[in-house]
């Protein structure tokens, strides 16, 4: 009976290293995306904070908006650094971009970066900013109509897919 717990307190004690490994590897990779981003993620920032001002009060939320969203565009329309990006995610994830790309070719790209930033380890929030300004609930459908998608598509990796996509 105490080897029976002392197995389990091990195999806990393994669990617990490998969430904290897979934590370090997520804050690294979060680091790694704004440092490609760097500017333009503080910009972002930046902007948000004056559009969710501006949305209460009232002034210029138009100008704010339009100028959060060509942020917004640069960071997504960078193909080369998605591709990095996804890249980096791979390294530590079991190659989960690589085997999404090919697995599902016909994903769009709003639901490949969702499943990338979602992976990557990225808070609610930061999420629905770099989807273009969403708000959570929309983020909530939208992670629900990629389950739905990828279990309707059924591919060799789904159970691998379904666990990172459900990790935020």
């Amino acid at each position: 009976m105490d080897r029976l717990a002392e197995s389990l307190q091990l195999a806990l004690g393994n669990e617990r290293e490998k969430s904290f490994l897979h934590e370090q590897e997520n804050q690294r990779l979060r680091e790694q995306f704004n440092g490609l981003y760097a500017a333009q993620i503080r910009m972002l920032e930046s902007t948000y904070r004056e559009y969710e001002q501006a949305r209460r009060t009232g002034a210029g939320q138009k100008e704010l908006y339009d100028k959060l969203l060509g942020i917004i565009h640069e960071i997504k329309g960078d193909d080369s650094k998605q591709h990095l990006f996804e890249k980096l995610i791979d390294q530590n994830n079991d190659n989960v971009m690589a085997r999404l790309r090919e697995e599902c070719p016909d994903l769009p790209k709003n639901d490949r970066m969702l499943f990338a930033y979602t992976v990557a380890g990225f808070d609610k929030t930061t999420i629905c900013m770099l989807l273009g300004n969403i708000s959570p609930e929309a983020l909530n459908m939208r992670r629900s109509r990629l389950r739905k998608y990828l279990r309707t598509q059924a591919p060799p990796s789904l159970d691998l897919f379904l666990r990172k996509i459900t990790l935020n």
